[in-house]
């Protein structure tokens, strides 16, 4: 609620809107006390406390009961930029929600309507809610799509994502097209903060005023229009469907696998909370009831090396399955004078693989096992890139089969049944990283 509409009826407008939200089940967020202090809503989603706070700079009507010690207090979050003591409260209730939750989000109503760039103030208030804990910062009020942006301004572990503008989502401003086209923001996060962010393009269909997710070609304009305000880093080549003649455009933050903490609760139909985990080289999957310890229930082979891992419906069953990258021996033999035949576990070259489980009959077997790789496994992903929308394995392979670094290529793979899976389409050129987010595949 802490727009600049909240009080486009005063007061009682306000309240009344907050007696609603509240009869059918709504927690309303952005209100302020009479102090004009806020305190942020957390909820607590598969173990991740997520703290949401509200605040807008802008306000339609402000009266003279709003006024207290020089300041204005609404009773909504408002916050003047130029106001010393706002911008003290702002940082100060930011610090707050911090220890008080896993991630912190922080909602902006700012900035000035149809420019296609945040103001220098704006970015100045990005840097001090980073330093102050945010985790995330999602702005609206200019009605058209702006760019986005990561501050790196406090606790170096950790970094923040700013969203200047999602422009609009449903809007009666059909005459222009920038205010037609929108955006959402497609995040995921973990007790360290934002593991990713994604622009995922709207478009408000004329004269019906209904919200149509545009994230395909047609969503392209709105996201070249968010390019504008967007570093070069935050830039990706997308590929939403594998027929496509050339990759798209994307534009989002992904925290690079090395920097990743190795475990996350995932989904792989044990039903019921599922943990996985990589350290030191060694896959554990562990289940738990929410109240005791994890209990592992399946854990690669100690002469593995693993390098990572996706989840995904690897095979198009419907089932979530554990896709990942290892390096083991080959096994080699010998046939003795006496007859049979001596396999030595441990005697031939280390080499890389891709092995797939999924949980079946209370246990997580083997789906598929691959032979070598002609090259080391940099990342994986699981998307719906194949045809009918069917799901396909990306590998990303490095260049030069003796390092595990890259430079490296993109093929991507189709499931064919019992034999494996067969090359679908390599994407020309080499890539420096890959990242899949369920629903899109991008490279840089």
């Amino acid at each position: 609620l802490a727009n600049n509409h909240a009080l486009d009826s005063r007061a009682a407008g306000l309240q009344s809107t907050v007696n609603a939200l509240r009869a059918s089940g709504m927690t309303p967020l952005g209100l302020a006390d009479a102090q004009g202090h806020q305190l942020p809503i957390i909820r607590e989603v598969r173990g991740v406390r997520v703290a949401f706070l509200g605040y807008t700079t802008v306000l339609n009507i402000i009266t003279s009961d709003m006024r207290h010690n020089g300041g204005i207090r609404p009773g909504i979050g408002y916050i003047n930029p130029t106001s010393k003591a706002d911008k003290d409260l702002f940082a100060q209730e930011i610090a707050s929600a911090r220890g008080m939750a896993d991630v912190v989000v922080v909602f902006m109503h700012w900035g000035n309507e149809y420019k296609a760039q945040p103001e220098s103030w704006e970015v100045d208030m990005s840097k001090l809610a980073s330093r102050s804990g945010a985790d995330l910062v999602v702005g609206a009020h200019p009605h058209v799509a702006q760019g986005l942006k990561v501050e790196h301004e406090g606790d170096p572990a950790r970094s923040t994502v700013v969203a200047y503008s999602l422009g609009n989502a449903l809007f009666d401003q059909m005459a222009r097209m920038d205010t037609r086209q929108g955006l959402a923001l497609s995040v995921r996060v973990d007790r360290q903060g934002v593991k990713s962010a994604r622009f995922v393009p709207l478009e408000i269909t004329a004269n019906t005023y209904k919200m149509r997710i545009a994230d395909d070609a047609s969503g392209q304009s709105t996201l070249t229009r968010a390019v504008q305000s967007t570093p070069a880093d935050l830039q990706w080549k997308a590929l939403w469907d594998a027929n496509q003649p050339q990759p798209g455009l994307g534009i989002g933050y992904w925290r690079t696998a090395a920097s990743l903490e190795r475990a996350s609760i995932e989904d792989l139909g044990l039903g019921q909370p599922t943990r996985v985990q990589l350290l030191d080289g060694v896959l554990s999957v562990q289940k738990g009831d929410g109240k005791g310890p994890w209990t592992t229930v399946w854990q690669s082979e100690p002469t593995w090396r693993v390098t990572g891992y996706t989840v995904g419906d690897a095979n198009a069953d419907g089932k979530p399955d554990l896709v990942y990258s290892l390096w083991k021996r080959r096994l080699t033999w010998e046939r003795p004078d006496d007859g049979g035949m001596k396999v030595d576990m441990e005697g031939g070259d280390f080499l890389p693989h891709i092995y797939i489980n999924t949980w079946r009959d209370a246990a997580l077997v083997p789906l598929w096992h691959g032979s070598p790789r002609p090259s080391p496994i940099l990342n994986l992903a699981v998307v719906p890139l194949a045809p009918a929308g069917k799901p396909s394995l990306a590998v990303f392979d490095s260049t030069d089969p003796a390092q595990e670094h890259a430079p490296g290529n993109v093929n991507l793979w189709h499931w064919t049944g019992s034999f494996g899976f067969e090359l679908l389409k390599s994407l020309p050129g080499t890539y420096s990283t890959l990242w899949g987010d369920g629903k899109m595949l991008l490279v840089k």
